[in-house]
């Protein structure tokens, strides 16, 4: 008799190998082919494709910042509204650059 296991490796084994007489069939890779050209794959499928290509773009980027807190904390009062003036500026120019590549 055979166990849990032995039975479910023996399904998963078939299902492959369906999948595999599908995948590698002619007409459904021209059809895929087709498709893709024409700009009307599911989404998903076409990230899959770019992942299988050229790989999975990382989920998690490490950003590391510099700490200046020893600097700001010896800033006189017109040093910090200076520098939250620059801060600010830099700011609104980053938004108005953004809003015109938008818009």
């Amino acid at each position: 008799m055979a166990t849990r296991n032995h039975a479910y490796d023996l399904n998963l084994e078939k299902a492959r190998a369906v999948v595999r007489r599908i995948i590698e069939d002619p007409e459904y890779r021209r059809n895929l082919k087709r498709r893709a050209l024409a700009g009307i794959l599911p989404p998903a499928m076409e990230t899959m494709l770019w992942h299988y290509l050229y790989g999975k773009p990382q989920d998690v980027v490490k950003v590391e910042v510099e700490d200046h807190r020893a600097e700001i904390i010896k800033m006189t009062d017109d040093e910090l509204r200076l520098s939250a003036q620059e801060i600010a500026a830099s700011v609104i120019s980053a938004k108005e650059e953004y809003d015109k590549n938008v818009n």
